[in-house]
């Protein structure tokens, strides 16, 4: 999903470029990926406190992730470096932000082995998610699909966050329920990125 032509997108671009970048003028892409990196971190610490905290980090984080890339491509500062560094501290955050609710299952008592396990198995999805595009494009193809792209999975997880925190009597039905969604669509996306390549590299041989 193309979250860049939507109108949520417009505006949070049009919020970076009126009052948030004119504020970071000192800062360079790179710190900005570092400051998202290091509020990821403490996602964790967030949800352990409560949920409407950790969504709150989690959402800052989020923003200052994206500013790094905004200040690139405004500034004409877009490297390399910067592509691998943004790429690889993503995948540090997505582990944070996940781990996020793990902590915040075992504070309400939630020790249950089903949910550890099916949120690790989350987690190599969403990294698969990234390292098939990563490779495909390696290999010379293009990786423009994926139900669950970065921005949707940390979108999702804000709003799973965010009725953790509004609805606290459900708060265990919201976890499962949640982490099942989550689940099944990053599963789906690994397996639209893996018949892409399979088209994509299958031709090429053709070709050859």
């Amino acid at each position: 999903m193309d979250w860049r032509q939507s109108k949520a997108a417009q505006l949070y671009y049009r919020v970076l470029d009126q009052y948030i970048a004119p504020r970071a003028e000192n800062l360079s892409p790179n710190q900005a990926s570092l400051i998202g990196l290091g509020l990821a971190v403490l996602v964790p610490l967030g949800f352990s406190l409560a949920a409407i905290l950790g969504v709150l980090i989690m959402a800052v984080s989020a923003a200052s992730d994206g500013l790094d890339g905004h200040l690139a491509r405004q500034r004409g500062e877009r490297t390399r470096l910067g592509a691998f560094l943004d790429a690889t501290l993503d995948r540090c955050a997505d582990f944070f932000y996940l781990m996020g609710f793990w902590v915040f299952a075992h504070g309400i008592g939630l020790d249950a082995f089903w949910f550890s396990a099916l949120l690790l198995l989350a987690l190599l999805a969403s990294f698969l998610i990234s390292y098939s595009k990563a490779r495909l494009e390696a290999l010379g193809g293009r990786c423009d699909i994926g139900l669950m792209d970065r921005t949707s999975r940390t979108v999702y997880l804000l709003a799973w966050g965010l009725l953790l925190a509004l609805i606290p009597p459900a708060r265990v039905p919201i976890l499962w329920i949640g982490l099942a969604g989550y689940l099944v669509l990053v599963l789906v996306t690994v397996g639209q990125r893996v018949r892409l390549a399979r088209r994509v590299l299958d031709q090429e041989e053709e070709t050859v």
